[in-house]
């Protein structure tokens, strides 16, 4: 089995993220839906980035990859994240 693409909800505030959960496989979203989250213009754009080189063999390790990179960033990210949302 291999990973394909795996779909994040992610809650978060100024200081952190509160909830994540990975959605199965057929929920999908447009992206080109009015109801695009703050996450969609800072926050995947930059895990996408982080992640772009490397390849995963299985959903559970992108999924473990991800909440390791979340949990390594710091307050000021999503602070950050909430300004850039604001501008």
């Amino acid at each position: 089995m291999s990973a394909n693409k795996v779909m994040l909800t992610i809650f978060w505030v100024a200081n952190g993220v509160l909830y994540t959960e990975f959605l199965i496989k057929r929920l999908t979203v447009n992206s080109d839906s009015p109801d695009l989250a703050p996450s969609d213009f800072w926050l995947f754009p930059k895990l996408k980035e982080t992640f772009k080189s490397q390849r995963f063999s299985m959903d559970a390790e992108v999924q473990a990859a991800v909440r390791r990179w979340i949990s390594s960033q710091p307050e000021s990210l999503f602070m950050d994240g909430m300004k850039k949302w604001i501008e």
